[in-house]
């Protein structure tokens, strides 16, 4: 039968109780019935509880330092060994003086000694014991012992081995040993047994590294160490059993970084052919690169190296005798090399001769082989002709072939007598002892020479040079005969193939001649690999023509200081060489460098001409290769180049053309400047900026002429070459002495301190494409002029200059002033700046903020008055930071001193004077103007350019030197405003043009308006709100009702926006707002509005006793319009008449029933404030509702009564505004009488 319902109960609940559905639960031994009863029928089942017999207590026995702690944990059991759930335990200790314990079970060590821990349940009890001892260390091992680095054991040489040792304890442990046992030499001789930890605090940590002797001399097996701490058991302990770690097993390898001596059977780099001729051994990678099989060039199988006549020079009635082809490559984990790749040479397969590899042997790359294939193309090189090398691989894996290397040795009967020593293998290094547990000296590969005795007695020059695949960086160690002789050796191009020349004739031996190429972890790269080397010893005789001078060198740009090599690309056979540098753009000395064949030389910032004097017994030829070397010194920061006092001012005229330049084309930009009346200049320098655009070497030229008089005689400053590299980076790279470049613009300045003769001096710059690609446009042409008038007036100016940029997104620059010796008095301060960017930047001047103007074809000036900002006795400090874009300066300026004050006007001369007004005071000045009588510029801005019709455009213009102004905008209309708007009412495209004139000429300038049909209708805006009004914090869900909109801008009137079609705003501040919808197409725009007010909640009161005292005389409280007049009098007892209730002082029992409180809404008594009181109102089902009526100050300063819906409303305020409920005052004067409304407070305790 189903849906009965059971009552259960237990006869003895002692033992055990039942719940509603049946579920029981034993609480102690013995027996009770359980029932169920359901419609006067019952049903019973017998419940035995076996009662507790034992108790299990664990731990059973705890060594504890004094003040360790332990959790101990009980177990309850049945005489069948059961466990027992349920059961609550009583926990006690013996011994409270060692140790106490909680009713969990949780006991804390207090001081040395034993004591027993007990919990009983049912009178049953178990027990563990305790000892507490005196603090003490515990040294443990808690990660190695293992190899350093943890990869493997290394072959033929010691190893590190690394441990962290851990001081568990307390307290502090000194003279830390360690033994060290290596499983394949003893389990009971340690190959270690050192004191590496002199002391090691309570809880910290050490690093211990510790030396294996022991040589592997092959790779195979594996070693397992052990490490043991104080094995002597010197050191005292809290446990003793924990002072052996046994590491990770490793493998023995060898370890494929150091040189390959250090394989079993390994190789040096050793000598495979030597020559004894007349003539040389030369060598080129033609067009070879290096070619990645498997990350950038993916799914090639094949490409062809080409080498041209000009890449290996023969003299004439030279002979070729041997020609041989390298050919490195790396990262073939697949095995491709060499039987799976070919070489066909001038169309002919050709086999390799010899195949030199090594690898990693252990890490990610363990097994990615790097290799040397050479080739004997002896048979097949064509003197003079193109030579070409195919190469092919079976499949696209991951072998990667660098530059291919052609040697060849050739014979010449007028050449000079020389032996060659031709060295092969390769050996890869890395010297890394983190990385790969090398160190320099274990990376290293040795370059013996053999197979001839030298005459050294009659050698005249001898030539090391070395090729080193991956080389980079510049990176490396070179030694002859045990000396160094260069460090931070090779650096690749784009072969990735490093080569170093250089003369070793005065190391040179008679036999035993030996080089080293090492690795360095100072400079490391990840790796480089030593490869074929050349020595080549010249002897004196005859020889035939005088050399002709020729060179290459690489890199030409870069960071100083710039490691450059240049090689020698002489004709005729030299035998010495003279390389020589001086600064680009001056007349200094020539200094002299290198005399090696080919030299590697260290460049500090600047630029620098190149001179090499090659010779030999029948002359010599010198080549100049001028502004070669570009060596940046990064960022070119605004800095002081100029200051001093004048008694005129700094006067800095400007002028931006980049808008109205043409790219790739010839560009000229010229302008009169306008300076004030002076008597002398003291200094004087112009500027101009040309957009090469790009970062390469894409040559073009500037011309600058500048004309001092302004009577139309120009003298010629500078004809420049542009075309030196740059990057997009903010380094500046000098082309010479006045002219650099960063990213794609140069910057060139020229000093007309002694060309000034006029107020009217003009300046001329013309740029001309070389290249195709080169821009050609001019940003900027500026004048700074610091100049005496011939008054008292005392001007100090500070002239800074650079060429600073910055990306989007840079923390700023400070350009400093030097002000700090001035003194307080100064009448003005006026700070310039020229910018080369977009978007302008934030400023801020002695950290005062100042806005910048807005950049007109990225050119723009500002000027400000910081008179106010200096500080006496500081130096000043400008600093700019881009804002939404990159960021470009070139010039700021600062003068100090009495106030100038200049009247300008179009087709006028400036008219300027100084003045100097005292405080709290003004002044007066009259200025004259005279005409300029020159003819006008045309020039105007046009916005928008393009859009639908009907298209409204705003012309302003832009002339100088203008009096009338005639427009023709292109559509049979005209205008003579100077800012004219004309709207275009058809699509089309019209030439609009401005003619202006004055009594000097006119002039005229175009632009072209592009009107589009429209799009389609605007869109119309609309929107919803899910409420309008509430209480703070007020969320409001805005739903967008807009008609043909694609974009939606809100505004919410309280600083927020949303870009959301439908956003939710959430207003934390109490007020009014103006929530505006702006809605946009291609057609338009359109705006709806709509407001949303948000109310502060006044604090709630709490909860009141109907039963309170007042205190002596009337608090008479007014509810106004339409609601119940109340007047508290407190000394005429309790009476209602009409709508006046009186209470009487003392306790009294307050119940007002009335229909309508909640339409009051203005309260009169003064000042009072928080007054509130709990009623009960009857309501039309004949139940009475307790209300609560607050009067609290609105905002407007009036008091308002506030009602509490129900009893649930008011028990509420009450506990959460509690804390917020103070006595109220009544009122000034009721104040002063210490007149309070009391009862307020508890409504457990009304008074």
């Amino acid at each position: 039968m189903t849906g009965v319902t059971f009552t259960w109960s237990s006869s003895n609940e002692t033992v055990g109780t039942v719940n509603s559905t049946g579920f029981f639960t034993a609480l102690a031994g013995g027996t009770t019935t359980v029932t169920a009863a359901a419609e006067g029928v019952t049903g019973t089942a017998q419940a035995t509880v076996s009662p507790v017999t034992t108790i299990e207590v664990s731990p059973a026995t705890a060594n504890l330092a004094v003040g360790a702690t332990q959790q101990f944990t009980a177990t309850a059991k049945d005489p069948a060994e059961n466990e027992i759930s349920g059961v609550a335990f009583t926990w006690s200790s013996s011994n409270e003086t060692v140790g106490t314990v909680n009713e969990t079970g949780f006991f804390t060590a207090l001081a040395e000694g034993t004591a027993t821990v007990a919990a009983t349940a049912e009178g049953v009890t178990g027990t563990a014991q305790v000892t507490a001892n005196v603090s003490l260390c515990d040294l443990v091992i808690t990660n190695g012992p293992i190899p350093y680095p943890g990869v493997a054991v290394f072959a033929r040489e010691p190893n590190v081995v690394r441990m962290t040792v851990q001081n568990n304890g307390p307290v502090a442990a000194t003279d830390i040993m360690v033994a060290v046992y290596a499983s394949d030499v003893s389990d009971t001789v340690p190959v270690s047994v050192t004191t590496p930890i002199a002391s090691l605090a309570g809880g910290a940590q050490a690093i211990v590294t510790v030396t294996d002797p022991t040589i592997r001399h092959l790779q195979g097996g594996s070693v397992t160490y052990t490490a043991v701490l104080d094995p002597e058991n010197t050191i005292a302990e809290s446990d003793e059993t924990n002072n052996v770690a046994v590491g990770g097993t490793r493998d023995v390898i060898y370890n494929g970084y150091k040189g390959k001596m250090y394989w079993e059977g390994g190789s040096n780099v050793t000598t495979v052919r030597t020559y004894d001729l007349r003539g040389d051994i030369i060598h080129s990678f033609g067009n070879s690169q290096y070619m990645s099989g498997s990350f950038g060039s993916e799914g090639w199988t094949n490409y062809t190296v080409t080498w041209t006549a000009g890449d290996l020079p023969l003299p004439a009635g030279a002979t070729v005798r041997d020609a041989w082809l390298y050919v490195p490559y790396c990262w073939d984990n697949s095995n491709l090399a060499p039987d799976h790749v070919s070489i066909d040479f001038n169309g002919v397969r050709v086999p390799y001769e010899n195949w030199y590899h090594d690898r990693a042997n252990f890490g990610a790359y363990a097994n990615h082989v790097y290799g040397l294939m050479t080739y004997n193309v002896t048979d097949l090189y064509e003197a003079g002709v193109n030579n070409t090398a195919f190469f092919a691989r079976e499949s696209t894996g991951a072998i990667s072939p660098a530059g291919f290397t052609l040697a060849v040795v050739y014979e010449d009967a007028s050449a000079t007598r020389k032996q060659i020593f031709v060295n092969e293998e390769f050996d890869l290094l890395g010297a890394s002892l983190t990385d790969y547990g090398t160190s320099m000296s274990e990376a290293t590969a040795y370059v013996p020479f053999s197979g001839r005795a030298i005459e050294t007695e009659n050698v005249v020059r001898a030539d090391l040079t070395t090729f080193v695949p991956w080389g980079s960086g510049s990176e490396g160690n070179l030694f002859f005969n045990d000396e160094q002789i260069g460090t931070r050796v090779w650096s690749h191009g784009s072969t990735q193939v490093a080569v170093d020349e250089r003369e070793v004739t005065t190391l040179l031996s008679a036999t035993g001649n030996e080089a080293a190429i090492q690795s360095d972890t100072t400079w490391a790269g990840p790796a480089m690999v030593a490869a074929q080397t050349f020595l080549v010893v010249e002897y004196g005789g005859s020889g035939g023509d005088a050399p002709v001078a020729a060179f290459t060198a690489t890199p030409l740009t870069g960071l100083a200081p710039l490691s450059v090599t240049f090689t020698d690309a002489s004709s005729n056979t030299p035998t010495a060489w003279s390389w020589e540098s001086r600064p680009s753009g001056t007349g200094d000395n020539w200094t002299e460098f290198s005399t090696n064949r080919n030299a590697t030389y260290d460049f500090a910032a600047g630029a620098y001409d190149i001179r090499l004097t090659a010779s030999n017994a029948y002359g010599n030829d010198t080549v100049t290769k001028t502004q070669y070397i570009s060596s940046s010194a990064g960022a070119k920061r605004l800095a002081t180049v100029q200051n001093g006092t004048v008694s005129g001012d700094l006067y800095v005229g400007a002028y931006g053309e980049f808008s109205s330049g043409t790219s790739y084309t010839t560009n000229t930009f010229n302008r009169t400047f306008t300076l004030p009346a002076y008597t002398d200049v003291q200094w004087a320098r112009l500027y101009t900026v040309v957009y090469a655009a790009g970062t390469d070497n894409r040559t073009g030229t500037a011309t600058v002429r500048f004309d001092g008089n302004g009577d139309g005689t120009y003298d010629t400053l500078g004809i420049e070459t542009l075309a030196t590299a740059g990057d997009n980076s903010a380094n500046v790279y000098p082309v010479n002495d006045h002219v650099n470049r960063q990213y794609s613009d140069y910057l060139l300045w020229y000093d007309v301190t002694d060309l000034v003769g006029s107020q009217s001096p003009k300046a001329e710059v013309v740029s001309t494409p070389v290249a195709a690609n080169f821009d050609g446009r001019i940003k900027e042409l500026v004048l700074v002029v610091a100049y005496n008038d011939g008054d008292s007036d005392v001007v100090h100016y500070w002239v800074n200059d650079g060429h600073d940029y910055q990306a989007n997104g840079a923390g700023g620059v400070t350009s400093t002033f030097a002000t700090g010796g001035l003194t307080a008095g100064w009448t003005g301060a006026t700070l310039q700046n020229i910018m080369l960017s977009s978007k302008d930047a934030l400023y801020t001047f002695n950290g005062a903020a100042y806005t910048g103007g807005t950049p007109s074809g990225y050119f723009g000036t500002n000027t400000w008055d910081v008179t106010s900002d200096l500080a006496a006795g500081n130096d000043s400090s400008f600093t700019y930071v881009p804002n939404g874009g990159s960021y470009k300066t070139t010039l700021d300026g600062i003068g100090i001193g009495t106030h100038t004050v200049t009247l300008k006007k179009d087709g006028y001369i400036d008219a300027a004077s100084e003045i100097t007004i005292e405080e709290a005071k003004t002044a007066t000045l009259h200025l004259n103007l005279d005409e300029v009588v020159t003819a006008p510029v045309a020039a105007f801005k046009a916005e928008p350019i393009s859009g639908d019709a009907p298209l409204t455009v705003a012309f302003t213009d832009e002339s100088t030197g203008a009096a009338t102004w005639s427009w023709d905008f292109g559509d049979n209309t005209t205008s003579a405003e100077q800012n004219p708007s004309h709207t275009y009412e058809a699509p089309g495209t019209y030439t609009v043009t401005l003619t202006v004139a004055n009594t000097a000429g006119s002039d005229s300038a175009t632009a072209t308006i592009t009107v589009t049909e429209p799009s389609g209708p605007a869109p119309v805006a609309n929107f919803t709100a899910n409420v309008t009004s509430g209480n703070v914090p007020l969320t409001v869900r805005f739903t967008d009702a807009s008609t043909g909109a694609d974009s939606w801008y809100w505004a919410f009137g309280d600083g927020a926006t949303s870009t959301e079609q439908n956003p939710v705003h959430t207003y934390t501040q109490v007020g009014r707002f103006t929530v505006t919808l702006t809605v946009a197409n291609t057609a338009g725009s359109s705006s709806a509005t709509g407001v949303v007010t948000a109310r502060d909640i006044p604090p709630a009161p709490p909860e009141a006793a109907e039963n309170f005292t007042l205190e002596s005389d009337a608090v008479n409280v007014t509810i106004g319009e339409g609601g119940q007049q109340v007047t508290f009098n407190a000394t005429a007892g309790l009476n209602v008449t009409g709508t006046d209730i009186h209470l009487q002082a003392g306790g009294l029992t307050v119940t007002i029933r009335t229909e309508n409180l909640t339409t009051a809404d203005n309260v009169s008594t003064g000042n009072v404030t928080g007054v509130s009181l709990a009623v009960r109102s009857r309501q039309r089902h004949g139940r009475q509702r307790r209300q609560r009526l607050s009067f609290v100050h609105g905002r407007d300063g009036q008091l308002r009564p506030r009602p509490w819906d129900n009893d649930d409303d008011l028990r509420a305020a009450g506990r959460r505004d509690a804390d917020r409920v103070r006595p109220c005052s009544t009122g000034r004067g009721l104040r002063d009488r210490r007149h309070r409304l009391r009862g307020l407070l508890h409504q457990d305790h009304p008074h």
